[in-house]
């Protein structure tokens, strides 16, 4: 086994540029390791079960990702949501203050609107592809449940 030595790091002192040139240290020996490397017989048994409890394992760990990937969209839509209500209830105070300007402000007033409708409408789609994805990701994971129920 061989580890990377600890390089010490420079400081710049003073705006002072120094380049030194260093060669790339090799790799200090820390401890050798030996084993006996006769052969063994396997039964086609133990292999099986061996291939079915990694086959199981692998199937857990894609789950557990899915299952990771599907709270990351939940909570993402639920980010989106939140920010289209709040850009519905500025549309509204502005709408509400539009009232009491006069025509440039007005104008002005409808322009940021148009701004924040426009948002909505784009935060509507990134809801959309969310929600896309997470199908899918339910999909994938019905076929995850089907492949460990056949390894069992």
């Amino acid at each position: 086994m061989y580890q990377k030595p600890v390089q010490e790091e420079s400081v710049d002192v003073e705006g002072s540029e120094e380049k030194i040139e260093e060669e790339e240290p090799e790799d200090e020996l820390v401890q050798t390791i030996s084993s006996d490397q006769s052969k063994t017989s396997t039964s086609s048994e133990k292999s099986s079960k061996n291939m079915q409890a990694y086959g199981l394992l692998v199937v857990d760990i894609q789950q557990k990702e899915v299952k990771k990937k599907m709270k990351s969209y939940e909570k993402a839509i639920g980010v989106e949501m939140k920010n289209q209500r709040a850009l519905r209830k500025e549309i509204g105070e502005l709408k509400a203050d539009m009232e009491y300007q006069i025509e440039t402000e007005k104008a002005e007033t409808e322009a940021q609107i148009s701004l924040k409708e426009d948002e909505i409408r784009m935060k509507e789609e990134s809801i959309s592809l969310y929600k896309d994805e997470k199908k899918m990701l339910k999909e994938k994971l019905k076929k995850l449940n089907e492949k460990e129920q056949d390894l069992h």
